[in-house]
């Protein structure tokens, strides 16, 4: 396959060339968008690393994160701004919720709950109302309840339509739910990973450059030779 992707390639670079002009604004958009993805990952782990310190010192409350938060979308809102956003405010949010997530999914970091009586009641009657949907599916699946909710919809009644809105809500509960037992298994091992590489590189780092080379070396062959009977693996299956 990689081989009629290289053939096909050659053809269209060979019967089409972009202007100057284009070949340019390609290029500096490519640069553009490395840098916002390299300055990106380094604004998520500026903030990783302030909620990490106020998590060692004991002191990571509701409070504290909102304080974070509420701080970093003011900033994010102006600059938001200076870029001509629309929705400053929105815009700012959008990418709270960006490095929250990614923040979440790579170091762990949960926001914590809030100790206010009215915040623990809503609390309870979120869990509550999950756990009504969750009994409600049956142990049906997302997919399983997705094809429902069209099928629904496809009567073309009124009754098939409030159905099939009931059915949403709880297809979008049980989707959570099996995003969320995903995660709990990958995070584990992400870790894991993270502090294996770590180990690896202060090991390298004592015995010079031939251990780097052997250290690439190695992880090169473990990709190409995952890549190579990916066939016979399941991508979507936690091990």
């Amino acid at each position: 396959m990689s081989n009629v992707k290289t053939v096909v390639a050659d053809a269209v670079s060979a019967a089409f060339v972009l202007s100057a002009d284009l070949s340019e604004r390609v290029a500096v958009a490519a640069e553009m968008a490395a840098d916002a993805s390299f300055d990106f990952s380094k604004a998520c782990d500026s903030i990783a690393a302030v909620l990490g310190s106020l998590k060692s010192d004991g002191v990571l409350t509701f409070e504290a994160w909102e304080s974070v938060r509420v701080r970093f979308e003011s900033v994010a809102a102006i600059r938001a701004r200076d870029n001509g956003a629309a929705d400053p405010a929105g815009a700012a949010n959008d990418c709270w919720n960006r490095v929250d997530r990614r923040n979440r999914e790579i170091h762990g970091l949960v926001k914590p709950k809030s100790a206010k009586p009215e915040s623990v009641e809503k609390a309870a009657k979120r869990a509550a109302e999950k756990a009504k949907a969750l009994e409600s599916a049956g142990g049906r699946s997302a997919a399983e309840l997705q094809t429902e909710v069209l099928a629904a919809y496809g009567l073309g009644t009124p009754e098939g339509v409030a159905q099939a809105k009931a059915l949403e809500k709880v297809q979008k509960v049980v989707a959570t739910a099996e995003k969320d037992a995903v995660s709990a298994q990958i995070k584990p091992l992400k870790s894991a990973i993270a502090d294996l590489h770590k180990k690896n590189l202060e090991f390298a780092e004592k015995h010079g450059a031939t251990m780097y080379a052997d250290y690439v070396v190695f992880l090169k062959d473990f990709i190409d030779g995952y890549e190579s009977a990916s066939d016979q693996y399941d991508h979507n299956r936690v091990r």
